[in-house]
């Protein structure tokens, strides 16, 4: 994604007036700072990667399909809980690279996706600017791969590597094609020439040509080529890209039609029209339909029903060449051994009927994506709902693949987000979890865990809708949704009216409208003062009623400081990052005495919490603390 609200599925476009909007008040009485540590302590409990990672990436082998699911070599299942590094945060510095990793790995993500590698030069971007001095951008070749960020990107992935972190590897996503490229019409193709990259054998001439360039580079630090490294898992041709899409929108008319001022170049729409009759020759023996291949979408009851069927058995055609294509050059001519998809983001059926000779199919959904009212991108002036996912009747994102015929394959979601500043955002890691392990996806990454990388970068506040490196509650809740997705196989949960509840032996708990409901568990009664998110899971791999060392997360909202609306506009704050207080009172009826202690921004353990043993349970309250997780241990 690319701040584009065009191709990817977005649930819940419909916008509140500003007056909708809960109106920044003075003091944050309710809100206390918590800004996650850049050196987070390995030893904390609430080190999720030491429960979720099995390191290092690729020890079990390449990445395979079978039975409609994804599996290692050596048999055992492949399951993703992922995350996206867009633009330079895909170059980190060395020092900056270890850091991610630690983070990633801290919060239970056994996988990364490399995302807009192929959108700028050097330096935040794999091409070498081989003409920085010329000014005109169409006079500067793309698709030389950049030395110092190949060694930026070789490092990172090698810091990936040994923490058990495996890589989705994106192909075309964002690249701006140029006339010093041998590209037709360049200047008005935009970004990643969509769909023309589909059909033109020019743009999949150069496509190929980068593909076997990265693919075949060689890693000093995990001594492999990419395409030997099985810690390489997944590969995806083109990101949000159809030809389908480019109809529905009369894109491609050709601006002399006068229906479409951003149509692909004329130039384009006369080859799309050659193939279309090439094809109806192919299938009639002689070309007996109109010349031209592009109806308006919005008039096609008008056209013979046939024409119309024949048009999209064309289209769909045309894209199944161009993977076909693809990946044939890929596992034969490069030697890719991975699973590979032909769309991430599959925008349409027919995009996905395209892709027969794909390994797997995937989507994208965002829930509350802001929208734009006057101008694009304002970060102060945009709408969200502000609604709950658990409210929609639909679960919103949850259920994006539950019309999809898939064919056997495996299903990932590489792109999803309840994006901020919606203030139920804490629903989606848990319940996004929930439903994939219910509905048997094979991966899924949140978008993103960080765009550009300055360094230096302090991650203290949150300064993106989607970017959660610096989002205290998205990070620890996506630790609980890496156990849910990960580790369980056998899930008991339910979904109520406003509330998910889930149940299994590492993990209870439930997220939503639980202000003042009790939660009632085998052992375990919860109680909250406000709504949000509260889940006990155990850290030493033994079901929680048998666990010596169990830890509580517990969140509601997060802001950054002195943040929220006025006015209708958005006012980001300033660090630091902060939460919402919640009170809760927790009874565990385990038959043993147990400890229980603060954990601060670092994961270490702070103060003791004052707790009562009797009955054979332990009571405690989170009253008079300030952190959103507990180290809770037998005595």
């Amino acid at each position: 994604m690319l701040r584009k609200i065009a191709i990817v599925t977005i649930v819940s476009i419909a916008l509140l007036s500003p007056k909708a909007y809960p109106e920044k008040s003075g003091a944050d009485t309710d809100w206390y700072p918590f800004v996650l540590s850049e050196n987070l302590d390995q030893n904390s409990p609430a080190n999720i990667g030491k429960l979720v990672l099995d390191p290092p990436a690729g020890k079990h082998g390449f990445v395979k399909v079978k039975d409609g699911h994804f599996y290692f070599e050596d048999g055992a299942r492949a399951k993703f809980w992922g995350t996206n590094l867009c633009f330079s945060a895909c170059f980190p510095s060395k020092k900056q690279a270890k850091m991610m990793a630690e983070r990633l790995a801290f919060f239970g993500f056994n996988a990364v996706r490399l995302h807009h590698m192929d959108f700028f030069f050097e330096p935040n971007g794999i091409f070498s600017d081989i003409r920085s001095g010329w000014k005109d951008p169409q006079r500067k070749k793309t698709g030389v791969l950049n030395p110092i960020q190949l060694d930026r990107l070789d490092y990172l992935i090698y810091q990936l590597k040994l923490r058990g972190i495996y890589i989705d590897m994106n192909l075309l996503v964002a690249r701006h094609f140029t006339k010093a490229d041998g590209v037709v019409g360049a200047e008005k193709l935009g970004m990643a020439a969509k769909p023309v990259s589909m059909f033109d054998s020019r743009l999949i001439a150069l496509q190929k040509q980068y593909a076997k360039d990265l693919f075949t580079h060689y890693n000093p630090y995990t001594k492999s080529r990419y395409c030997d490294d099985p810690a390489i898992a997944l590969a995806e041709i083109t990101n949000e890209n159809s030809i389908f899409d480019y109809w529905k929108w009369n894109r491609l008319n050709g601006s002399l039609s006068g229906f479409k001022k951003d149509s692909i170049p004329y130039y384009y729409t006369k080859k799309l029209d050659t193939k279309w009759n090439d094809w109806l020759k192919k299938k009639y023996g002689v070309v007996d339909r109109a010349k031209e291949a592009r109806p308006i979408y919005k008039l096609r009851a008008l056209y013979p029903p046939d024409r119309i069927k024949d048009i999209e058995a064309f289209y769909t055609n045309l894209e199944k060449e161009y993977f076909d294509g693809m990946t044939s050059f890929l596992k034969k001519d490069v030697g890719v051994k991975i699973p590979i998809t032909g769309i991430g983001g599959s925008p349409t059926d027919r995009d996905i009927d395209a892709q027969e000779s794909c390994d797997f199919i995937d989507k994208h959904a965002y829930w509350d994506h802001p929208g734009f009212p006057n101008s694009g991108w304002d970060r102060d002036d945009f709408r969200i709902t502000n609604k709950s996912m658990l409210e929609d009747a639909g679960l919103g994102m949850a259920h994006v693949f539950k019309k999809i015929s898939l064919s056997g394959k495996p299903r990932t979601l590489t792109e999803w987000n309840h994006c901020y500043p919606n203030q139920y955002a804490y629903e989606a890691p848990a319940l996004m979890a929930y439903e994939a392990v219910k509905s048997g996806w094979d991966g899924l990454f949140q978008f993103a865990f960080k765009h550009m990388f300055p360094d230096p970068y302090k991650p203290d506040n949150i300064d993106s809708y989607f970017d959660i490196i610096a989002n205290p509650q998205q990070l620890i809740l996506m630790s609980v949704g890496a156990i849910i997705f990960i580790k369980s196989d056998e899930l008991k949960g339910s979904i109520e009216p406003g509330v998910l509840k889930i149940h299994y032996p590492l993990l209870t708990g439930a997220v939503g409208f639980i202000k003042n409901k009790p939660l009632s568990f085998d052992g375990i009664k919860i109680t909250s003062d406000q709504d949000g998110v509260v889940f006990l899971y155990s850290t030493d791999n033994r079901p929680i009623d048998r666990s010596d060392r169990v830890v509580l997360a517990m969140l509601g909202g997060v802001k950054n400081q002195s943040s929220g609306w006025k006015n209708g506009k958005f006012d980001w704050g300033a660090s630091p990052a902060s939460l919402k207080k919640l009170n809760v009172a927790v009874r565990l009826g385990f038959g043993k005495k147990f400890k229980i202690y603060e954990l601060g921004p670092d994961g270490k353990r702070g103060k003791e919490i004052v707790a009562t043993f009797e009955n054979k349970a332990i009571f405690f309250s989170t009253k008079s603390s300030c952190s959103p997780w507990f180290e809770i241990i037998a005595e």
